[in-house]
């Protein structure tokens, strides 16, 4: 090999560790294909790359692209968990998933629906495995839940008769971890402090990282909102609330913090107070992240 393409092939190298895809056999021939952000792909052979542009020989003129202009790049003999093209950004993601969805909404026993899961999720993981751990984390955290839903059906034998609903909180987890991507600065976090809840009127929420610690669920505790509610007298408190993309709960805790019993109640649920002041505990029920609206009274 020559010194030009010894310097070709670390550069590459360093490329590929930067899509964050998986070690290749790195040849200046290689037939590559590319997907740009803007959804266009190239096929043709690789031919270098430097450590802003990438080269490729297509029907036989040169090409450069801009390597932060890729969103997916897979190599003949394939990278990544079964030839499977990395993905490096949450566009990416959707993209990979599209023609699954598509296959759901046609229908596939649950053997097919197994095997398209072997491969579509690989390098979704993947693509969440090169994330830093402050890069959008209520959308990594929708993400993991989006990835939970799709495997649930395979959980059990029982798992796949409910397999509809599982594929309907998938999709509504991506489209939480989109909307975060969008609006929220990469480094978002939650306020943890407790916050006084004033009663009869909508609060509005949202569970995410940097919240405080809530209930336990599936022995790691839960993020958690907490509010503080003062009641000036004796009565009924009702309750109702409503997240997404997560099942969202609550619990209210007396000054002992102890959990008081609840009934239900049209839209939500009721306890017994006494005046005093109670603490009011709102999680995602699943370890999830979401948002939500709250609504409280006191009847007499």
């Amino acid at each position: 090999m020559t010194a030009r393409m010894r310097g070709a092939a670390q550069t590459l190298l360093l490329v590929v560790m930067a899509l964050g895809l998986a070690s290749v056999s790195i040849a200046e021939d290689r037939r590559v294909v590319i997907t740009t952000k803007k959804g266009d792909m190239v096929e043709g052979f690789f031919r270098g790359a430097t450590e802003e542009k990438l080269s490729v020989e297509v029907a036989g003129q040169p090409l450069l692209l801009p390597i932060d202009g890729i969103r997916s790049i897979t190599f003949a003999g394939g990278v990544g968990p079964e030839g499977a093209p990395a993905i490096t950004d949450l566009a990416g993601v959707e993209e990979s998933l599209r023609p699954f969805h598509a296959a759901l909404e046609i229908g596939m026993l649950r053997s097919e629906y197994a095997e398209r899961l072997q491969q579509v999720l690989p390098p979704i993981v993947g693509f969440l495995k090169t994330r830093k751990p402050y890069w959008y984390p209520d959308a990594q955290l929708a993400l993991n839940a989006a990835l939970e839903a799709y495997k649930s059906p395979l959980a059990s034998i029982y798992g796949w008769s409910s397999a509809s609903s599982d594929w309907q909180k998938a999709r509504a987890c991506l489209r939480y971890a989109e909307d975060v991507v969008r609006t929220d600065p990469p480094d978002h976090r939650e306020d943890p402090r407790e916050k006084p809840l004033a009663l009869g009127v909508e609060t509005a929420g949202r569970i995410g990282f940097g919240d405080a610690a809530g209930p336990e669920f599936l022995g790691s505790p839960t993020l958690a909102d907490v509010y503080r509610i003062s009641i000036a007298r004796a009565g009924e408190i009702l309750i109702t609330a409503e997240g997404t993309p997560c099942s969202l709960n609550e619990e209210l805790r007396d000054s002992a913090d102890k959990e008081l019993s609840t009934t239900h109640a049209p839209g939500g649920w009721a306890a017994k107070v006494k005046p005093g002041t109670y603490r009011l505990v709102v999680f995602c029920a699943d370890g999830g992240v979401g948002t939500y609206k709250l609504r409280t009274a006191v009847a007499p």
